[in-house]
C-alpha cells in the first residue's frame, strides 16, 4: 500500500490517519489485496517480528537469515522465520521456552512493547523486562518514553493492527538509550542533546521544520525544502495548510535522485485551535491579553501584527489561532475564503451563487443542491477548489429583541455584522433565518398571516420599494393580538371597478404621499381583509353601530352589566385598543367592560343584532392616555443588566434586572417608555410604567448621619427616613449592586478642584421645606470611591 492509501475499511481505523499512513508508506504495516486494512485484526508474534525487522533494518525482506540455525522448533518453514531469526539473535525477542516460540500466537501490548524497548536500547536482562514482574516494569518503561500514547488496548490483551501502528509510530520518534554509569538515559555523551530517534539511527529518516503552504495538482508544497529535492508528496494535509510542520523524510542515495517524504506532522512548538471570529474578542493593548472562547490568555511578545491589530466584530467566519509553546497567542488566521450567499441559478453545468456564476466542475457541492439553497463557502486546499456547503435554515416566531440577540422559538441567535439581509426581524413575526455558527445571516418575513376573525386594524401608512417598486405599506394589528406590516393593494376609499389592482395601489400610495405626515387619514380604522399570497385587499365592514363611548360604565343595570356606553359587548368580544401614543393592543370584551367608568374612550363598533339588541364581537376604541393597567410605584436602581425585549397585547416591552437596594429585582417596561442611555449601568428612576435615567454625579465633601455635602455645590443635602441609600460596584466589567457599604470623602487628586466622583444624587423636587437643605430621595454610592456614568 501507498502513504495516504484511503483503505476501503478507513472509516474504522480509530488512530490518527498520520499514524497508519506513515507506517504503510515505510512499508512496517500493510494493507491486504482487497484494499482493506482490518485495524482490529490483532496482530501475531511472528507478523510483528517482521514489523522489527523492517524498523530495525529499513528493508523489508529477511530471506538472507531463513537458514540460520535456531533452538525453536517450532517456526521450521514458517514464512517469519527470518524475521524471528533475527530479531531473536539481537536480543528484541524471545520464545515461550527455549524451543518454542509461538509464531502464530497473538502478540500482547506489554510483549510488543518489550521488543520495542530492546530496538530502542534496554538490555532486557538488566532493564528488567525478563523474570517475575517483566509485564509491569515493561509498561513502566514504555510509558515512560512515550511508546503508549494513543495505545488505547489493555496490556495482556491481544494487540489489533491499528494498535500496533500506533505503538511503533510512537517509537519512530523515541531518542533511543545507552547504559552509562548503571543508568539509562536518552542523552548523549556530553549531555548536550538528545541521542537520535530509533527512525533516525536505524531508518535514515530525518526531519525538519518548515511551513506548508498549500498543493497544486494535489502536491504539497513547502515553505522551504531543506535543500531536498522530493518526489511528489500527494497525501491530503489540507488541514495543516498555513501551518507550522515537521516534514519526516529519507535522503535520496545519490544527489540527483529525489528524496522521498514519509510524513507531515505539526510542529511542537506551535498548537492550534479553531474558533469563529465573533469568540474572538479585542486586544487589552494595555496588559497583552486577548479572549477568545470566552478565556483571556496572553500575547506572545513575537506575535504576528495580526493580533494586536485585531478588530473584533460579530461573525461566523473561521479562525485559526496559533499558540506558542508558552500557550500565548501567536497569530489568528482568518477563512479568507467564508462567505454566506444563496444559489440563484442552477444550470446543466453552471450555477450562480451571490454574484458569482461558476461551472458545477470547478467548485465542490454538496448532494442535491438546489435554487434558492443558502450556502456557506470554503476552500479545499488539497484540491484548490472552493466548496460550498449548504447552510442552516429555521423557521419560527421572533421571541426576544436584546441588542444584536435574537430570540427565535426558544433559541439565540447573533446578527452577523457582515450578514446578507436580515428584514423581517421583528417581535411576533415568523422568519425564516439562515444561521451559521449562531449567527443570523439572512432573515425573511414568513408572509400570508391570517388573522383570526379577517378583521384587522390598521394605523399607519408609508411607501416602501421592497417590492422593486412602490407599495403601499400599513401598519396592521390583527384580532389574535399579532402586528405586521402589510401590502395593501386595495382600499374602499380608493378603489375604482374600472381600473386594476395596480392602479388602486397606485391612488393609495398617492393618498400617503400627498398627505405628508398625517398617514394616518389615509390607513386608519377597523376593517375586514382578502387575502392574495401577501396582498391585502381592505373591505368595509357592517357597522352594528356607530357612538361615542363615553365612560365605560360597568354599573349599568337597565340591560346588565355587559354594555360599552349604549352597545352590548360579549365577554369574549374582540376590541382594539389605540392608545394615546398611536399604539394598538388587543383586550377582551370583559377586559374592557371592567374598565373605570372614569375612562374616556370612543370608537365604533362591528357586531350583529340579536333580540333588538347590538352584541359586538369585534369593536374599536381610543383612549385619551394610557391603556388602563397597573403602574409602577416610584422605584430607583442601579441596571445590572437589560434582558431583551418581548411582544405582549401587541405592545413591545423592554426588561431589565435593576438593583433596588437589597435585591435585583426584574422590571417590564413598554419600550416607547424607556427613556435615553437607559442601558448597563444607569441610574434610573422607574415610576407609571416608565424607566429614565436620573441624578447628579457628585464628590462628597463631608457627611454625618443626616446631612451630606458636596465639592463645588453650595448647600447641605439632607438624608430623610425616605431617602434610598443604594450601593454599587460601578466598575465597567462589573456592574452590580452590593449589598452594604459605606459613606466615604471623595478622592483628591490634589488639582485645584479635581475630585473623583463617588455618588449619583437624587433630590426631592417636591421638598416643602427648602430651607432647612434640599432632601435626598436616592443616593447611589459607589464601593470603589470611583462611579462610572453611562454615556
Amino acid at each position: 500500500m501507498f502513504a495516504g492509501a484511503a483503505f476501503t475499511d478507513q472509516s474504522d481505523i480509530a488512530v490518527d490517519s498520520d499514524v497508519v499512513d506513515t507506517m504503510t508508506a515505510l512499508g512496517v504495516i500493510e494493507g491486504y489485496l482487497d484494499g482493506s486494512f482490518r485495524p482490529d485484526d490483532t496482530v501475531t508474534r511472528g507478523e510483528m517480528a517482521k514489523m522489527i525487522y523492517v524498523v530495525r533494518t529499513g528493508r523489508s525482506d529477511a530471506s538472507a537469515y531463513n537458514d540460520d540455525a535456531t533452538t525453536f522448533t517450532d517456526i521450521g518453514d514458517h514464512w517469519a522465520r527470518g524475521y524471528i531469526k533475527y530479531c531473536n539473535s539481537l536480543g528484541i525477542i524471545a520464545g515461550h521456552s527455549a524451543t518454542r516460540f509461538a509464531p502464530d500466537d497473538t502478540v500482547t501490548t506489554q510483549e510488543a512493547a518489550k521488543m520495542l524497548l530492546v530496538t530502542l536500547g534496554y538490555n532486557a536482562d538488566t532493564a528488567g523486562l525478563v523474570g517475575a514482574g517483566w509485564g509491569a516494569k515493561t509498561i513502566a518503561l514504555a510509558d515512560e518514553n512515550g511508546l503508549l500514547e494513543d495505545v488505547v488496548n489493555g496490556t495482556t490483551q491481544g494487540l489489533p493492527r491499528q494498535y500496533a501502528a500506533q505503538l511503533i509510530y510512537n517509537a519512530i520518534f523515541a531518542n533511543t538509550v545507552v547504559l552509562r554509569d548503571g543508568e539509562y538515559t536518552n542523552m548523549n555523551l556530553l549531555g548536550t542533546g538528545k541521542n537520535p530517534t530509533i527512525g533516525e539511527k536505524y531508518m535514515d529518516l530525518q526531519s525538519y521544520n518548515t511551513k506548508l503552504l498549500g498543493y497544486k495538482d494535489k502536491v504539497v508544497q513547502l515553505a522551504s525544502t531543506n535543500g531536498q529535492r522530493f518526489n511528489d508528496y500527494t497525501v491530503d494535509h489540507s488541514d495543516l495548510v498555513g501551518k507550522q510542520v515537521k516534514v519526516l523524510y529519507k535522503e535520496a542515495a545519490v544527489s540527483t535522485n529525489k528524496s522521498t517524504i514519509y510524513g507531515i506532522f505539526l510542529d511542537d512548538d506551535y498548537s492550534y485551535a479553531d474558533t469563529i471570529v465573533g469568540n474572538v474578542k479585542d486586544l487589552n493593548t494595555a496588559k497583552d491579553e486577548i479572549k477568545i472562547d470566552g478565556t483571556k490568555t496572553d500575547v506572545a511578545s513575537d506575535a504576528k501584527p495580526v493580533v494586536k491589530s485585531w478588530a473584533n466584530y460579530k461573525s461566523a467566519q473561521p479562525v485559526t489561532v496559533v499558540y506558542n509553546d508558552k500557550g500565548e497567542v501567536y497569530d489568528l488566521q482568518k477563512d479568507t475564503n467564508f462567505e454566506v450567499a444563496k444559489i440563484s441559478y442552477v444550470g446543466t453545468t453552471k450555477v450562480t451563487i451571490g454574484n458569482d456564476s461558476l461551472e458545477i466542475e470547478d467548485i465542490e457541492l454538496y448532494d442535491g443542491f438546489a435554487k434558492d439553497d443558502w450556502t456557506v463557502k470554503s476552500h479545499n486546499d488539497y484540491t484548490d477548489k472552493d466548496a460550498y456547503a449548504k447552510a442552516d435554515v429555521v423557521t419560527g416566531e421572533v421571541e426576544v429583541i436584546n441588542g444584536d440577540d435574537i430570540t427565535i422559538d426558544g433559541t439565540v441567535y447573533t446578527k452577523a455584522a457582515d450578514a446578507v439581509s436580515i428584514s423581517g426581524i421583528d417581535l411576533g413575526n415568523t422568519v425564516e433565518a439562515v444561521i451559521v455558527n449562531g449567527y443570523i445571516y439572512n432573515a425573511e418575513k414568513v408572509t400570508g398571516i391570517a388573522s383570526l376573525d379577517e378583521i384587522v386594524y390598521i394605523h399607519g401608512a408609508k411607501v416602501d420599494n421592497d417590492y422593486g417598486k412602490k407599495t403601499a405599506m400599513a401598519q396592521a394589528t390583527f384580532a389574535d393580538g399579532t402586528s405586521a406590516d402589510i401590502r395593501v393593494v386595495e382600499h374602499p376609499n380608493y378603489q375604482d371597478s374600472n381600473v386594476n389592482t395596480d392602479d388602486s395601489e397606485s391612488k393609495i400610495i398617492n393618498a400617503i404621499e400627498n398627505n405628508g405626515t398625517t398617514k394616518n387619514d389615509v390607513l386608519d380604522g377597523l376593517f375586514a381583509y382578502e387575502l392574495d399570497g401577501e396582498k391585502y385587499t381592505l373591505k368595509e365592514i357592517t357597522v352594528g353601530d356607530s357612538k361615542d363611548f363615553e365612560g365605560a360604565d360597568k354599573n349599568v343595570t337597565t340591560a346588565g352589566d355587559d354594555k360599552i356606553g349604549s352597545l352590548r359587548v360579549n365577554d369574549d368580544a374582540v376590541v382594539f385598543v389605540k392608545d394615546g401614543d398611536g399604539d394598538v393592543v388587543v383586550k377582551t370584551g370583559k377586559e374592557v367592560k371592567a374598565w373605570s367608568k372614569n375612562t374616556a374612550a370612543t370608537g365604533v363598533a362591528y357586531g350583529n343584532k340579536v333580540s333588538g339588541y347590538i352584541y359586538v364581537d369585534v369593536a374599536a376604541l381610543e383612549v385619551s392616555g394610557d391603556v388602563p393597567g397597573a403602574a409602577y410605584d416610584a422605584v430607583y436602581g442601579y441596571v445590572v443588566k437589560e434582558l431583551g425585549e418581548t411582544k405582549e397585547d401587541n405592545k413591545k416591552y423592554t426588561s431589565f434586572s435593576v438593583w433596588t437596594g437589597s435585591e435585583n429585582e426584574t422590571f417590564k417596561i413598554e419600550s416607547a417608555k424607556v427613556g435615553a442611555n437607559v442601558q448597563k449601568g444607569a441610574f434610573v428612576k422607574i415610576e407609571n410604567d416608565g424607566i429614565n435615567v436620573v441624578g447628579v454625579a457628585g464628590a462628597i465633601s463631608g457627611f454625618d448621619a443626616e446631612t451630606v455635602s458636596f465639592y463645588n455645590v453650595t448647600g447641605e443635602y439632607n438624608i430623610t427616613d425616605d431617602t434610598q441609600i443604594i450601593y454599587v460596584d460601578s466598575d465597567k466589567d462589573v456592574v452590580e449592586g452590593v449589598g452594604g457599604g459605606e459613606l466615604s470623602e471623595a478622592t483628591d487628586h490634589n488639582i485645584k478642584d479635581k475630585y473623583e466622583n463617588n455618588v449619583v444624587y437624587v433630590v426631592d423636587t417636591a421638598d416643602k421645606n427648602p430651607a432647612d437643605g434640599t432632601d435626598l430621595v436616592a443616593l447611589f454610592v459607589d464601593i470603589n470611591n470611583e462611579i462610572v456614568i453611562v454615556p
